[in-house]
């Protein structure tokens, strides 16, 4: 089940409509509030820009409180869109979202109103709503950890090799895994990999055999990694 924002227009960036989740008993010794929404964009955009990201109100307050961490946590893509701004065929993504507030000395929490606010044609599919009595200071969610710049697959006559570019958390130690299909043995970089101060890390994958047409079609990743202290 999955809640569409519908027009009979398709215009981009088009208010859909404005949405709230409430919790009318929350946990009265709240000090952090989690909310994470996975969203269908339509024409390159989920959420109404520019105000309408979620939003948090407690205990009945007219005043609306922005998300200390706002954080894309995955993304795949679902189709395509015919842009105006670069008249091409360009991905249209189902995005999850994780935003995280940090309500400590607000006193009881009596009551909890997240809103927002989807463009037309976007689709929502999942909701959640946490809380917790402990005061989170840092990110809680899991460094992003995505492709950047793809490389071009090498074979030098014994094994094949590609450095791919990735996007992570400053600092962050990873070990990472690929495999060049969804199912199948994952196989290990050789590692651990660190991370610049700007999040970026390059990645040397190799192989035995000639893999360059698989691997030109298609590489799966996953990576275990920590944070500096």
């Amino acid at each position: 089940m999955s809640l569409y924002f519908g027009s009979w227009q398709q215009v981009p960036n088009r208010l859909g409509g404005t949405l709230k989740v409430s919790d009318p008993t929350p946990l009265a010794s709240a000090k952090t509030i989690v909310f994470q929404i996975q969203i269908g964009e339509a024409d390159g955009y989920d959420f109404h820009e520019p105000t309408g990201t979620p939003v948090l109100r407690v205990n009945g307050s007219p005043t609306t409180l922005q998300p200390m961490v706002t954080q894309l946590l995955n993304r795949y893509q679902d189709g395509t869109f015919l842009s105006p701004e670069t008249d091409q065929e360009e991905p249209v993504y189902v995005n999850s979202w994780g935003f995280q507030w940090n309500v400590n000395g607000l006193g009881p929490i009596t009551s909890v109103e997240i809103e927002f606010s989807g463009v037309t044609h976007s689709q929502i599919y999942r909701l959640r709503l946490n809380q917790a009595d402990t005061l989170v200071t840092k990110n809680i969610f899991l460094p992003e950890f995505q492709p950047s710049v793809r490389g071009t697959p090498a074979f030098d006559g014994s094994e094949t090799s590609v450095t791919h570019r990735f996007a992570s958390s400053p600092d962050a130690v990873l070990n990472v895994e690929f495999r060049p299909t969804l199912t199948g043995p994952w196989l290990v970089s050789p590692g651990p990999h660190t991370a610049g101060p700007d999040g970026i890390v390059d990645i040397v994958f190799t192989q035995p055999g000639d893999h360059r047409t698989a691997w030109t079609r298609s590489m799966f990743f996953r990576a275990a990694y920590h944070l500096p202290e």
